[in-house]
């Protein structure tokens, strides 16, 4: 978050399913080692902000103070050092403005590998853009990164190649169904589109207390409406099946 002057980054592994995302990706060049993990794909948590300069040293001292540890207080004073050394590249961000900053630029992610002296023996800086979250991955605040090359291709397969427009654009809707072929699948199969059968909605409308999520000023608010109007479309999410199917 700080301009790149964190030497490590906490991460685990997850796992990518099977999906038919996961398998346009594969034909569409994702990179993988051994077939067996990629790192053309991410997942980043928003967990906290960045600090500034005079906060970090705050806070590495206040470390230093409470540790009997020799070898601990002296990596953190060489810590104390590099940070001095890179004072003008730390900013102070909220966890909001660092996610805001990556939805809308991306982020570098730099890979380090080192040999078991722990001499440097490889460096590869990735460029990765959002491009989507599940309902899930929303309630945790974690999003999906792609690789920057990738991105495109992608994008263009989440959205069947719809030109979204940049104005009145359903986002809730749209990252709702967008993550829809991330799902994990067990098989595929091939079905004629003039065999699917298409039904008009048939709305019903109520009246009913609602806790409306709304935005003002650019930030989400809950607002309670008494006798607020509900739509229900009563054969949303429904499906037909052939009477021979049907038990006796």
């Amino acid at each position: 978050t700080n301009l790149g002057v964190r030497d490590h980054f906490k991460y685990k592994t997850a796992m990518f399913t099977n999906s038919l995302l996961l398998d346009f990706l594969i034909n569409n060049g994702l990179a993988t080692w051994k077939e067996v993990s990629t790192k053309d794909v991410v997942c980043l948590e928003f967990t906290w902000g960045s600090r500034s300069y005079n906060e970090e040293i705050k806070h590495l001292t206040k470390l230093i103070k409470k540790s009997n540890n020799g070898d601990k207080v002296k990596k953190l004073k060489d810590k104390i050092e590099k940070v001095k050394k890179n004072e003008d590249k730390y900013i102070k961000k909220t966890k909001g403005q660092i996610r805001n900053e990556y939805y809308e630029n991306g982020v570098d992610i730099k890979y380090i590998t080192k040999n078991k002296k722990g001499k440097l023996i490889k460096e590869e800086t990735i460029h990765y853009k959002k491009l989507y979250r599940t309902t899930g991955k929303a309630k945790k605040g974690s999003c999906v990164f792609i690789r920057d090359e990738l991105y495109e291709k992608a994008y263009n397969f989440l959205t069947m190649g719809l030109e979204i427009s940049d104005t009145n654009t359903p986002i809730v809707e749209l990252s709702a169904y967008i993550p829809l072929v991330t799902s994990t699948i067990v098989d595929k199969i091939k079905i004629n589109p003039k065999n699917i059968l298409i039904l008009k909605d048939i709305d019903s409308f109520f009246k009913t207390k609602v806790v409306s999520v709304e935005t003002e000023d650019k930030q989400c608010i809950a607002k309670t409406i008494e006798d607020y109007t509900v739509k229900n479309t009563l054969f949303d999410g429904q499906a037909l099946v052939e009477n021979s199917i049907f038990p006796e």
